[in-house]
């Protein structure tokens, strides 16, 4: 058979044998060899737009697709925009909440507290109920943490710069003007710390989350709450680390179908707008370096 006949013969058969499928599976196949025939870049930010949409309104804000752009971002947006590549954020923040909430239940402390401990103990409830719950340092908890924190501001020195300023007694009785506590935090946010506490030398009190969410960015917010949940993931023996780019392609490929049935035969057509954009990513990627 002569290469062109051999070729309609195959595109004959291969019509035949889509159209047999329900009728959202021919859909799929196009998709996949679609994708397949991409190259890594291209598919990378296939899977990255997906990816995107499926996160919740409050993370999608940090996320940056275009590569060339990522250079540009703050560290923070930075952290952010990695952690969330890797992970299954829902998953997380579900775990999160439900370990924190029966930490609550059983102690009856906040949920400032019981998160504070629970990354003391790397996440393992077990040997939290074990070794704490029957310390003494149970029975003295209240001391470990900040009391309320007070609100009115008054001119007084900052324990910290030494500087006479507009201060606030964080709960320990240590004043500390707004830029010296937010600087501490912040940084001590960016470099992984989740043990935050006064940042007077050796008062060590753990601080209250819910003035410390008042006082930092949204940026140092969101990192430190992503973190938590990255610190919870990597607790468990199981969590097998996948590289970024293998990440997003098992996102395409798990959810392609899903997609499918939502937009069906107009998935080309869907995709068309981005072929811009698809062409500078190629040529000005800097994607590698995020892997």
């Amino acid at each position: 058979m002569t290469i062109l006949f051999r070729n309609i013969v195959v595109i004959r058969a291969g019509s035949f044998w889509v159209s047999s499928l329900s009728e959202n599976f021919p859909s799929f196949v196009a998709g996949s060899f679609w994708v397949s025939s991409l190259s890594e870049s291209y598919r990378s930010f296939v899977a990255g737009s997906f990816w995107v949409s499926s996160l919740s309104e409050s993370y999608r804000s940090f996320v940056v697709i275009r590569a060339e752009s990522f250079g540009e971002l703050s560290q923070f947006r930075r952290r952010i925009f990695r952690s969330l590549l890797t992970m299954e954020i829902l998953e997380e923040e579900n775990n999160y909440s439900d370990i924190v909430r029966r930490l609550v239940a059983r102690t009856g402390m906040s949920e400032d507290k019981a998160t504070v401990l629970l990354v003391r103990y790397k996440w393992d409830e077990a040997k939290f109920n074990y070794d704490f719950l029957r310390s003494y340092e149970y029975l003295s908890i209240s001391t470990c943490f900040v009391d309320d924190p007070e609100h009115d501001v008054k001119r007084t020195l900052c324990r910290t710069c030494n500087e006479w300023e507009n201060c606030r007694n964080i709960g320990c009785g240590h004043h500390l003007c707004w830029n010296c506590f937010r600087v501490d935090i912040e940084q001590k946010i960016l470099h992984g710390d989740l043990e935050l506490v006064c940042p007077y030398p050796r008062c060590g009190k753990y601080l209250s989350h819910q003035y410390i969410k008042q006082m930092i960015s949204d940026e140092a917010l969101a990192l430190y709450h992503l973190s938590l949940m990255e610190s919870l993931r990597i607790s468990r023996p199981q969590v097998v680390e996948d590289t970024l780019c293998q990440k997003a392609m098992t996102f395409v490929l798990q959810l392609f179908m899903t997609i499918v049935t939502e937009i069906g035969e107009g998935l080309r057509e869907a995709l068309v707008e981005y072929i811009r954009d698809l062409f500078m990513f190629a040529l000005r990627s800097q994607w590698q370096r995020l892997f």
